[in-house]
């Protein structure tokens, strides 16, 4: 059942895209990461994803197939991104432009910059609370 995605703030729009990234990683991956954090800025979006490496790429690099990781790693990234994308511009009814990613298998954080066609329309918080 799909949410009515128009005419939210920015806040509930990046709560929505943390929710919904964090459930594509759990669904594709079976893995949950710790927190994900989104935040728009005009036509861009940047996310944080905290603990986004999953065991068995831990399991490898604790080993010292460091190379290997990141190969999957790579793959994985390749693979997830054009969900990632499809969802993003699903919630902000935008188109992207750009995707730039990266994650750091030592400390397990990944990071999303997104260049979007436009700026999302949003709802001021003001017209929120009424």
């Amino acid at each position: 059942m799909a949410k009515n995605l128009t005419n939210l703030t920015a806040g509930q729009l990046e709560r929505e895209l943390a929710q919904r990234i964090n459930g594509l990683y759990r669904s594709q991956l079976n893995h949950q990461p710790a927190r994900v954090n989104c935040q728009l800025s005009d036509n861009r979006l940047t996310v944080v994803i905290e603990d986004v490496v999953t065991q068995p790429e831990k399991l490898l690099n604790d080993s010292g197939d460091i190379a290997l990781v990141e190969q999957i790693r790579l793959r994985i990234d390749e693979i997830i991104r054009p969900h990632l994308q499809e969802l993003v511009e699903d919630i902000l009814g935008v188109a992207v432009l750009d995707f730039l990613s990266d994650v750091t298998i030592n400390t397990g954080r990944g990071g999303m910059i997104i260049i979007l066609e436009r700026a999302p329309t949003l709802r001021t918080p003001q017209a929120a609370s009424r």
